[in-house]
């Protein structure tokens, strides 16, 4: 009586003359690095490697195509900028000074510039508010330690801030 096949072995009977061509299997390699980017990108941003093991990874995805892995790492970048944490968001700026964009330096320089002045303009607005809402609890006789105000930023300040953000996405954008 004769063998009753699986379809795994079917198949692989089948298929067991084809082969991958050199350009599909760099395509494959190209594929495989560029999503570990964000990975890497999170790790890095979040504190979880050093300057130096960054680079170290950059120049081992840069091994299998060194514009792919750029383009990719410069995007994830922009992605992950939140406009919320300045610490984060000059770490941004420093993985963009570890790429190999030397033509790019001086646009780099104005993104840092833009994030830190968008960060300042940031917390100088809810400082002033957040001064205006207690100086109103202390009139009317509410004060203490404990007394921390939940400050809303108005339509204009919102505006803005997120003129400055549009400046700082652009600049990035300049990068890709």
């Amino acid at each position: 009586m004769g063998e009753i096949k699986s379809t795994l072995d079917l198949v692989m009977e089948k298929t067991k003359h084809l082969k991958m061509s050199q350009a599909e299997k760099k395509a494959l390699d190209v594929e495989e690095t560029l999503k570990k980017v964000p990975g890497l990108v999170q790790k890095y941003i979040e504190g979880a490697i050093k300057d130096r093991d960054l680079e170290r990874e950059l120049a081992n995805y840069s091994e299998v195509d060194p514009d792919a892995v750029r383009t990719e790492f410069v995007k994830e970048l922009a992605r992950i900028m939140t406009f919320k944490d300045r610490e984060k968001d000059l770490r941004v700026t420093n993985a963009l000074k570890m790429l190999d964009l030397d033509d790019k330096s001086k646009v780099i320089g104005e993104l840092e510039n833009c994030l830190k002045n968008f960060h300042e303009e940031q917390r100088s607005l809810v400082k002033k508010k957040t001064i205006n809402y207690l100086d109103e609890l202390k009139k009317r006789k509410i004060r203490g330690s404990a007394v921390i105000p939940k400050v809303v930023l108005d339509q204009q300040d919102v505006g803005r801030l997120q003129a400055l953000k549009a400046t700082c996405l652009n600049l990035i954008s300049r990068l890709v």
